[in-house]
């Protein structure tokens, strides 16, 4: 079909700055101005994990096997298991 998202997924509080699908695209990591990256499961369009940067804006996410990273503008990069 055309146009029409076939799932939204909902839970940011704030713009998506970035999101990245994990090597077997059964999940997303998205990046937020919320100061939250998320761990989403693709197959169930469901938030699995919320991860708080302390109070810095989510520039951008990377997924690497069960690690998830978020570069903040604090200057940090934050590195999370999945």
């Amino acid at each position: 079909g055309g146009g029409e998202p076939v799932a939204t997924l909902r839970g940011h509080s704030h713009s998506v700055t970035d999101l990245c699908f994990s090597a077997d695209s059964a999940a997303v990591l998205s990046g937020s101005f919320d100061h939250t990256a998320r761990l989403w499961d693709v197959g169930r369009s469901q938030c699995v994990s919320c991860f708080d940067v302390g109070g810095a804006l989510v520039l951008s996410v990377a997924c690497r096997g069960d690690l998830c990273w978020a570069a903040t503008s604090s200057g940090a990069l934050l590195q999370y298991d999945r």
